[in-house]
């Protein structure tokens, strides 16, 4: 059994969500080219998969998305606090 219980993971997640938070919008200044050239690359790999279906979502399904997305970027940041990275 893993030592990161859920309730360890909350209670990381809440000390150091806005610290993440900030690090995730650094992140994405930092990597501007190369999160805009993964980008790209994604668009193109899942068009086999999902042809142009997102290009046909809602307004609330592409922010619901987003946000889920950015949300990640934070979780992960969590994860590399945890770890120690700066």
């Amino acid at each position: 059994m893993s030592a990161w219980t859920e309730e360890w993971q909350r209670e990381l997640y809440r000390r150091h969500a806005r610290k993440a938070y900030k690090r995730a919008i650094r992140f994405l200044k930092d990597h501007e080219e190369e999160i805009v050239a993964l980008g790209e690359r994604r668009l193109l790999e899942g068009y086999a998969l999902y042809e142009d279906r997102m290009f046909h979502w809602s307004y609330n399904e592409l922010r619901q998305n987003e946000l889920e997305e950015a949300a990640d970027l934070v979780v992960y940041g969590v994860c590399g606090i945890a770890k120690g990275w700066k």
